[in-house]
């Protein structure tokens, strides 16, 4: 049987569910233009699909239901589909910008014995206008096709160039499309093949209310016929399968004295019976359609109730001006005071009075502008910035960590001139303090802090090595110690503690810059590196995060081509193994990750395109491990990349500094808040 073309109007297409189910596939044509409402008509004649969708059999027993959520403009921004007979749940959620255009889509399905993730991310020029899609598959979560739209004169989509990476699944298509003066979609037609073959071919006319859509497929040539009314309503929809005028399916809407559509009578086989009825009942705020499917002879085959009743959530459930409903419940980032100066490549910690200190960075691409002296400390409470003494030696690609007693400790760097093997212990406001001496000079080399005030320096480099050396210290010291040695490069790696004794650094690049899969962990119980789980999916410029049960989570980052990733994964340290969970909404590298209390990830920013500071994303994502989905969060005030995001002493969190494109940093401030 043929496709049916999913343009019809939302209440039709309630009522149509069933018979395109039952028939074949539905493909996804752009509509042809809305008209315009009518102030007078009321706003349920137009109304979304339903919120709440229920189907019954015969004895009342819950088959199917959808539940859709729609924001105050009736956008749909999520969709729950449960099927009670086979036990599938597929949870769609779009999220858009504030211009209403869907930005980002991810799908969850799950079945008894199977589940699967999908996503979508889609891209626009600076008009607003589509220029292409990036989409991910359920079956090995990977990228499987990517969508390049075409635009004419007029900014339509003309042409879209759909292609898989998958070679299993055989989705490529190439679509064309054509309009009239009018703007209405007049010729459409698909090259399944790319070849210059066309398999699927519409001519689309009109005469005044009435449309045809002649159909030109592998499941034949047909006609359709669909006449609205002047609210651009369907009245009357027929299909005429073998173009001799018979009439196979037909759609016949019922309307009251003043021309509004009191239900559909449906006959889905040509034979001339109704085979399925629908009616609505409305109030001031609600419209409820019943629909009954028939079978031979007037049985009943079961019922659809649609609830059209929350084109916007419920007073009482909405969030307070200002705040977005998604994964933290009703939640905003607000600004906070502003920095003194915009910073990238930048250090933030949390000291224990509940201020932040922010110390070190560049005001622009690093290695061009000169390095930030000042530090400042930032009362997220008052909204209050405090300078303190400034550090006295100019640095960039420094490590830096806080010691449990407040203090900073400052390891490396790079002065312009030469690297360096000073370590700084710095204490706000009084300024810095000299500590031991490294063995060797490292710059971007990694850190971490033990709880006893152990410091370990890894990895890193100078003008005429890569380090595979580790050093660790107390800042108090007067020397260093070794600390083992990596068996691989991971310039850029991430280290991350996992417990009171361990560290892992994970990825970065290795010999001839390619991206590493390998993990090593640090035991300073015995002051050795030993091999870590191999990363499923190489990376760098990612995020890493542990868990309370001494896993640690991976997160986005860029593969060797310099493509950001969706993919995330979580290494079992103590079993040895490396497993994906779901993925990011969208492709990021250079984000910013924290954990708050409860083991909540919180992912925000980041870069979704590949290129030094391109596509950057203000969206904010959080990670449901009972149910392995990320959820949206509210987008932040200003998008940025290589910011960094610290986990605040009353549970939220702030995001301090970035960068905003390729040549302007950002001195915001935005902390988390959640309404109660």
């Amino acid at each position: 049987m043929p496709c049916y073309p999913e343009f019809m109007s939302r209440t039709l297409l309630v009522c149509l569910t069933s018979f395109v189910a039952a028939v074949g596939c539905v493909e996804e044509d752009p509509p042809p233009p809305e008209l315009t409402v009518p102030p007078s008509r009321p706003e349920f004649a137009r109304a979304p699909q339903p919120c709440r969708s229920e189907k019954l059999d015969d004895d009342g027993a819950l088959l199917e239901r959808v539940s859709n959520r729609f924001d105050p403009d009736g956008r749909l921004l999520r969709s729950i589909a449960e099927d009670f007979v086979v036990h599938t749940l597929v949870d769609t959620v779009s999220f858009r910008d504030i211009a209403g255009r869907v930005r980002d889509q991810e799908s969850y399905t799950r079945k008894t014995g199977a589940d699967g993730y999908g996503h979508a991310h889609f891209l626009f020029d600076e008009n607003g206008a589509p220029t292409g899609s990036r989409e991910g598959g359920f079956d090995d979560r990977i990228d499987i096709l990517l969508g390049t739209y075409q635009l004419d004169d007029q900014g339509r989509i003309a042409v879209i160039d759909r292609r898989t990476q998958d070679e299993r699944l055989a989705a490529d298509r190439l679509e064309n499309f054509a309009y009239d003066v009018g703007d209405r979609l007049i010729h459409y037609d698909y090259d399944l093949e790319i070849d210059g073959s066309l398999e699927v071919i519409t001519d689309v006319s009109y005469d005044g209310a009435t449309e045809v859509w002649d159909q030109n497929d592998s499941g034949g040539h047909y006609q359709q016929t669909i006449t609205r009314d002047g609210f651009g309503e369907v009245v009357r929809w027929e299909i005429d399968l073998e173009l001799d005028g018979s009439v196979n399916y037909s759609l016949v809407a019922d309307l009251d004295t003043e021309g509004r559509i009191l239900g559909y009578q449906a006959d889905e086989d040509g034979d001339g019976t109704v085979d399925r009825i629908s009616t609505f009942e409305d109030d001031e705020e609600r419209r409820v359609v019943t629909t009954t499917e028939t079978g031979p002879g007037g049985t009943l085959l079961g019922t659809i109730v649609n609830d059209f009743a929350c084109l916007a959530p419920p007073v009482d459930d909405r969030c307070p001006p200002g705040f977005f409903e998604g994964a933290l419940g009703c939640a905003r980032w607000r600004m906070a005071a502003a920095m003194d100066h915009g910073r990238v490549a930048h250090q933030v910690f949390l000291r224990a009075d509940g201020t932040l200190i922010a110390l070190g960075g560049v005001g622009g691409s690093v290695g061009i502008s000169p390095p930030i002296t000042e530090v400042e400390t930032i009362d997220v409470a008052a909204n209050e910035p405090v300078a303190g003494a400034a550090l006295q030696t100019l640095r960039i690609q420094e490590a830096a960590a806080l010691l449990p007693d407040g203090r900073v400790v400052i390891a490396g760097g790079f002065d312009g001139a030469n690297d360096l093997v000073d370590v700084l212990v710095y204490d706000f406001p009084a300024g810095e303090a000299p500590g031991p001496t490294l063995t060797s000079a490292r710059r971007r080399a990694q850190i971490v802090v033990f709880d006893d005030g152990e410091v370990l320096v890894a990895g890193g480099f100078d003008r005429d090595t890569h380090h595979l050396s580790a050093e660790r210290f107390h800042v108090d010291d007067a020397t260093t110690s070794p600390a083992g040695r990596w068996r691989a490069i991971h310039r850029d790696a991430s280290l991350t503690r996992v417990d009171a004794d361990r560290a892992v650094a994970v990825g970065g690049l290795t010999y001839g810059s390619v991206v590493a899969a390998e993990t090593e962990v640090y035991d300073r119980r015995v002051g050795t590196w030993q091999d870590g789980p191999d990363l499923v999916v190489p990376r760098q410029a990612h995020g890493a995060a542990a868990l309370a049960d001494g896993r640690l989570m991976v997160v986005g980052g860029e593969d060797s081509d310099g493509q950001p990733l969706a993919d995330v994964e979580v290494l079992d340290i103590d079993g040895q193994s490396a497993s994906l969970l779901a993925p990011l909404p969208m492709p990021l590298a250079e984000l910013h990750l924290a954990v708050l209390p409860g083991d909540v990830v919180l992912v925000a920013g980041g870069r979704a395109q590949a290129g030094e500071r391109a596509g950057v994303s203000p969206a904010t994502f959080v990670y449901d491990a009972a149910n392995d989905i990320w959820e949206r969060g509210p987008d932040l005030g200003v998008e940025r990349y290589a910011g960094r995001l610290v986990t605040l002493a009353d549970g939220s969190a702030a995001m301090v500094g970035g960068s905003v494109d390729e040549e302007q940093t950002t001195a915001a401030v935005e902390v988390l808040e959640v309404a109660p």
